[in-house]
């Protein structure tokens, strides 16, 4: 009798433990979450990312700047 004590606590011990893992690992759902977690990918894809910026050339000689 005592063995089967055992091994039933050795079972819901190791139960708890996968069920507090999986509780864990879970992702969240809502759809803030979903808009988070897109903004971090675009972020890790391109961090600090800024439009071109066009250079300005000088005006050959005779030509207007209009």
């Amino acid at each position: 009798m005592t063995v089967l004590a055992y091994v039933l606590g050795a079972l819901l011990v190791a139960s708890a433990v996968i069920g507090a893992l999986w509780y864990r690992e879970q992702k969240p759902s809502s759809l803030e979450d979903g808009i988070q977690e897109f903004h971090r990918e675009l972020e890790a894809l391109a961090p600090d990312w800024q439009p071109p910026v066009r250079k300005s050339t000088p005006p050959k000689d005779g030509e207007s700047l209009g």
